[in-house]
């Protein structure tokens, strides 16, 4: 792989790192208020809005994990190794 491809691959996967630890973060935000929101209910309007918000935080955190799954992903693909054929023993 020539070092212009090691660099993109370097510059995806520390992209899908950060994407990753943004989702995770925001899935312990909705998954904290969501047990907070039982407590006070959902029907009391702090409740209510502090669930939408921490759902909308996680549903965006989640789309750009994928997105940089898939570039890496598709990247990988592209670039993957030509592979010899290997023969089987007999």
């Amino acid at each position: 792989m020539d070092v212009h491809k090691k660099a993109q691959e370097t510059l995806l996967r520390a992209q899908l790192k950060q994407t990753l630890e943004r989702y995770q973060k925001a899935r312990t935000k909705f998954d904290d208020v969501m047990q907070e929101a039982k407590l006070i209910g959902l029907d009391h309007p702090d409740g209510s809005h502090a669930a939408h918000k921490a759902a909308v935080e996680f549903n965006k955190a989640l789309r750009e994990y994928g997105l940089a799954l898939k570039r890496l992903g598709d990247f990988s693909a592209a670039n993957k190794p030509e592979t010899t054929d290997i023969q089987r023993p007999s």
